[in-house]
């Protein structure tokens, strides 16, 4: 009877983890990733190897380079896929020079192990170091020669990625997809769209994506729209690849068609595309718009997105949403505002002509103020003609800039209109001197 329920037992055990397992390897959400780990400690003693492994990996890919380290760390022994997990987790926190380190004094390498270090140069724009790996590999797969054709492609060595593919011993659908992508992504469109119809035996929706991404960046948001509509399927790239073809080429209305027509759920990706083609035609209001409607959802924009909106804001005036998107940058969305950030909200004062505030901003900005900041305060000076701003600026701009020529040639234009006078001048006409003597 005992043997019958021991395995029992370990018949349970398994279906455990395999259930467990599945989990964490869909898993791509920090808290729900917690919750998942939560829930194996909670069934009682340590989780397997293999599942700790699986929970390295999840970690490192929801961006959790601490809960990597310190579930790998309570594991009383590591194996190869534990330490190509934490490769990979260093590598996608933007630790390359440790990830490196890790694979170098690893005790034993296995080939995914060197396809995760050469896929981690490659998406760091390290291609020359990617290349040298790949040479040094005891063996090679297929995966192994479709990372290369992608890391290539991706930092512009496109010849590199032809070289790569002509010489694969073995060819399949995604190396097929690689190289044109890899084609497409660098320009050259006309032997991509060759390979793509007549000499690719098999098409996946990742060749589909990249030349409807392809024909977006060149301009031609038609061909882009024929492409997707031919596609035998469409994923979520699909879709934002369409909509940044169209937004991006001045389709904007059609964009919005094509966002409110998506038939998954839409990604950060889909909602910047569209509130940053907004910013990009000055449709201040539709853009704010989709950004509170992002925000009801519960999708996070991020640092590009936001940036792209204060800068309309500042383009079109918007004083009151502008102020109100700078204040929450820091509180309602934890995120510190960066020099960008500063600068768009400078020359949003400026603009309005509240230049005495835009002048406060830039003297009380967290970090040395860049060019930027100073000549958007010295062209709202300009334009509304405030002279002691203007001196205080010209001062403290020639300070901080005696070798830049860009403040020299705005504060040659203020001084033409007899805006600056006295200490700033005198110092502007005798800096201007020694550097035109440089």
């Amino acid at each position: 009877m005992s043997k019958i329920l021991a395995e029992v037992w370990k018949t349970k055990n398994s279906a455990i983890e395999l259930q467990f397992s599945a989990l964490l390897g869909s898993c791509r959400d920090l808290a729900t990733g917690r919750r998942i780990h939560a829930q194996i400690l909670a069934g009682g003693g340590a989780p397997t190897r293999f599942l700790s492994n699986l929970i390295v990996q999840m970690y490192g890919k929801c961006g959790s380079l601490n809960d990597a380290k310190e579930t790998a760390k309570r594991m009383p022994a590591h194996d190869v896929m534990t330490w190509t997990s934490l490769v990979t987790a260093y590598a996608q926190a933007g630790d390359l020079d440790e990830a490196r380190s890790l694979f170098d004094r690893m005790p034993e390498k296995n080939v995914v192990s060197w396809n995760a270090m050469i896929q981690a140069l490659g998406q760091n724009e390290h291609p020359s170091e990617a290349m040298d790996l790949f040479l040094a590999a005891p063996l090679r797969e297929i995966v192994t020669w479709n990372h290369m054709i992608v890391a290539m492609g991706q930092n512009g060595e496109i010849e590199q990625a032809r070289l790569v593919f002509d010489r694969l011993p073995a060819r399949d659908v995604v190396s097929w997809s690689s190289i044109t992508a890899a084609l497409a992504h660098n320009g050259s469109i006309q032997e991509a769209r060759a390979l793509f119809d007549h000499h690719t035996p098999e098409r996946n929706l990742v060749s589909w994506n990249a030349m409807v991404a392809a024909y977006g960046q060149s301009g031609d948001a038609t061909l882009a729209k024929a492409v997707f509509d031919r596609s035998p399927g469409w994923n979520t790239l699909s879709w934002n690849s369409i909509l940044v073809a169209l937004a991006g080429n001045g389709l904007v209305d059609r964009a919005r068609e094509m966002f409110d027509g998506f038939p998954g759920s839409r990604n950060l990706v889909s909602w910047s595309a569209m509130i940053q083609a907004y910013a990009l035609h000055a449709r201040g209001d539709l853009a704010l718009g989709l950004l509170r409607e992002m925000d009801v959802e519960g999708i996070e924009a991020d640092e590009s997105t936001l940036l792209g909106v204060l800068a309309l804001c500042g383009h079109l005036g918007m004083l009151r949403e502008g102020v109100e998107m700078f204040r929450c940058l820091a509180s309602d969305r934890w995120m510190e505002p960066g020099g960008e950030h500063y600068s768009c909200m400078v020359s949003l004062l400026g603009r309005v002509g509240m230049v005495e505030a835009a002048e406060e901003l830039v003297r009380a900005m967290p970090f040395m103020p860049g060019v930027a900041a100073w000549t958007s305060v010295l062209n709202a000076c300009r334009t509304h003609d405030q002279v002691e701003v203007a001196e205080r600026m010209c001062e403290d701009a020639l300070e901080a800039f005696p070798d830049c020529p860009s403040p020299y040639s705005l504060l040659a234009n203020v001084l033409s209109r007899g805006i600056c006078k006295g200490a700033a001048s005198a110092t502007f006409r005798r800096r201007s001197d020694q550097f035109m003597k440089q």
